[in-house]
């Protein structure tokens, strides 16, 4: 009977050790922090699906050989291969296979070495900086919106109202200067930096022109030139440089003797707004434990 009894415990602990989920990181501070609810000091495991809360300190995820400093007041939750910012703000860093998610955008460093702030400023609002490399966003469908350059910010605005969202999915607005090669015509995002190819009538007047369209993505159709989307042409308009410059991307629409207004250079694509903003990235060696990014 004894014997019995120690069998089916021994048995029964086994199978809880073998029930347990394997981990898929670990996470420290130097203050509080909180794992699926509960209150942690130190340091712990995370397995996927952990839901992590920092309070008034920075916490420190690594995860797949990725690490994601969790600002204070912000809220995560991890998995194996990414990670969602739900609240607050991350810095990633030494991620090459990690995606990072928030408010339905996926956003992939684009390089190892890239530092990639990703900060949740409401339920549909996204702000992503990059510092020493860059990184792709995109949205829910997979479809590029914006490939962020070293140094930049870009505000991203996922919000669409429900009887909008089918025709805005697949809705363009962008600005840039209109390139022709090997008979196509493409446009790069002067925001964004996105490439798409053009399909229009008339596409050759514009050529070596900066322009505002409108128009929406053609599904199924296999783009050329590096472009990632072919675009419909709707409407097309040659701006004028405004009075006053921007800075930061609108850089690229300068050299054609002027910049253009803020404005001029809001992009839609995917049902996703973007636009260039200003928000400052504390180098990870310098975040303090109390002080969170926060946009000048």
């Amino acid at each position: 009977m004894f014997k019995t009894l120690v069998l089916l415990i021994t048995g029964g602990c086994l199978s809880a050790l073998v029930a347990l989920p394997p981990p898929v990181g670990v996470i420290s501070s130097a203050g509080e922090f909180r794992v699926d609810g509960s209150t942690i000091q130190g340091n712990s495991t995370l397995f996927d699906g952990t839901v992590v809360e920092t309070s008034s300190a920075r916490s420190v995820l690594q995860i797949s050989g990725a690490q994601i400093t969790l600002l204070p007041a912000s809220r995560a939750t991890v998995y194996r291969d990414r990670a969602v910012i739900e609240q607050g703000s991350g810095i990633v860093s030494h991620a090459r296979r990690l995606v990072v998610e928030a408010a339905s955008l996926r956003i992939t460093p684009a390089a190892g070495d890239a530092i990639v702030q990703v900060e949740k400023t409401g339920p549909s609002q996204v702000v992503v900086t990059t510092e020493d490399g860059s990184a792709e966003v995109r949205n829910a469908s997979g479809l590029l919106i914006a490939s962020v350059n070293p140094n930049m910010a870009l505000a991203f605005d996922t919000g669409v109202p429900a009887n909008q969202a089918s025709s805005a999915s697949g809705a363009v607005k962008l600005t840039g200067f209109v390139q022709s090669e090997g008979g196509s015509y493409f446009l790069t995002d002067s925001t964004t930096g996105v490439k798409v190819q053009l399909r229009g009538e008339n596409l050759a007047r514009y050529v070596g022109k900066q322009v505002a369209f409108e128009g929406s993505v053609i599904p199924g159709a296999t783009p050329a030139g590096g472009a990632s989307e072919v675009v419909q042409v709707v409407t097309m308009n040659v701006l004028r440089p405004a009075a006053t410059a921007v800075g930061g991307a609108a850089g690229a629409a300068a050299h054609a003797g002027g910049a253009l207004s803020p404005a001029a250079l809001a992009a839609l694509i995917g049902g996703v707004t973007v636009t260039e903003t200003l928000v400052s990235l504390k180098p990870l060696g310098a975040l303090g434990s109390t002080t969170p990014v926060s946009r000048r």
